[in-house]
């Protein structure tokens, strides 16, 4: 098929495009008012991009236009929209094209408040360097992979999944489409609170979410009362993890430094030892949640699991090191939430006390 992304600049508009292309089809895409990372990252991408919107960027012969959310993108009015309608080209959006296409696939989301990009790209690396080929769609840059989207050989894809909604004409969150059969849950605190006014509302898609997981699916869930409410409406396997001691898998001895080094504690008791150059305390519990993921799906080993997080550089702008040898570090963060925002300074204060 050839595929214009009308919006390719978003960070998961970019990650399917590169999808849909390693999956063998012809793509291209134009955005507006795009800065770095994402307008460089997409320049370097080696299809046709357009710097502006316009119904003549629309290659002959096109299959599907797949358009961002974003309400900058003019929506139905966007020309380019309007010259697709005009050839009766087929209009979707990006999840549901996700969807669509990794139908037949082992899927698996990584979904929550906070952490799914950096659980979503160290889950990816890891299997990577173990010479695992999964496919895989991370809404933000990690410089430990090659792309932020990946097709893959192997049935399985790792994908980040968005509880935000797919637009305005659909209210579905946009991890709903994407089929899972296992759900790593990091997290379920009230956010995007203008589709979601109370709790209860953006509590509501994460119970439909784990009420999509087949009776053979697993959900690794990060321990806390919101999460153990909502828990029961999975009718799958459910583990457990937490920086704490808790019934399942927890990070023991963790010590802070240049190189933060702990023991990821598995169910029997058994040990695993790890290094990570990631800051704050929310990395290692991303870190603890990923590695009871794959150790208990059995997708890699622990001397695997372990050299892929060492080797794991975390995601741009997110505590993102600038420097390596200054005596002063520059390190780039920002928190898009309340608690995105206090992790990245807890992080700071944790690491850097005087």
């Amino acid at each position: 098929m050839r595929i214009h992304f009308t919006g390719v600049a978003g960070a998961g508009m970019s990650a399917v495009a590169l999808m849909m292309r390693e999956a063998g089809h012809q793509v291209s895409g134009s955005d507006e008012d795009v800065f770095p990372p994402m307008s460089t990252y997409v320049e370097g991408l080696g299809f046709p991009f357009h710097r502006r919107f316009d119904g003549a960027n629309l290659p002959g012969g096109l299959d599907l236009l797949v358009l961002g959310a974003s309400a900058k993108l003019g929506g139905e009015a966007n020309p380019e929209v309007v010259e697709a309608r005009r050839r009766g080209v087929r209009i979707t959006t990006f999840p549901e094209l996700v969807g669509q296409a990794t139908d037949a696939r082992a899927n698996t989301v990584v979904a929550g408040s906070f952490g799914k990009s950096t659980c979503t790209a160290l889950m990816a690396h890891v299997l990577r360097e173990a010479g695992h080929d999964a496919g895989w769609m991370v809404g933000a840059i990690s410089p430990s992979l090659p792309d932020t989207g990946h097709w893959g050989t192997a049935p399985q894809v790792i994908l980040e999944g968005d509880e935000y909604i797919v637009g305005p004409a659909d209210r579905r969150s946009k991890f709903l489409l994407y089929h899972p059969r296992d759900v790593l849950l990091t997290s379920l605190v009230h956010d995007h609170v203008n589709v979601f006014p109370a709790f209860a509302d953006y509590e509501a898609p994460f119970r439909d979410l784990l009420r999509l997981l087949p009776a053979d699916g697993l959900l690794v869930a990060r321990e806390s009362p919101a999460i153990r409410k909502i828990a029961g409406d999975a009718a799958c396997r459910v583990v457990w993890y937490d920086t704490q001691p808790c019934d399942g898998w927890w990070a023991q001895d963790v010590a802070y430094g240049d190189v933060t080094a702990f023991n990821l504690v598995r169910p029997d008791g058994g040990r695993v030892a790890l290094t990570t150059t990631l800051l704050g305390a929310h990395n290692i519990e991303n870190i603890v949640g990923v590695g009871a993921y794959l150790l208990e799906r059995g997708l890699v080993g622990e001397a695997a699991l372990a050299a892929g997080v060492a080797s794991f550089a975390g995601i741009r702008r997110r505590l993102d090191r600038l420097t390596t040898r200054s005596a002063v570090p520059v390190i780039e963060g920002f928190g898009s939430s309340y608690e995105k925002a206090r992790s990245a300074i807890e992080a700071l204060l944790l690491h850097y006390p005087h």
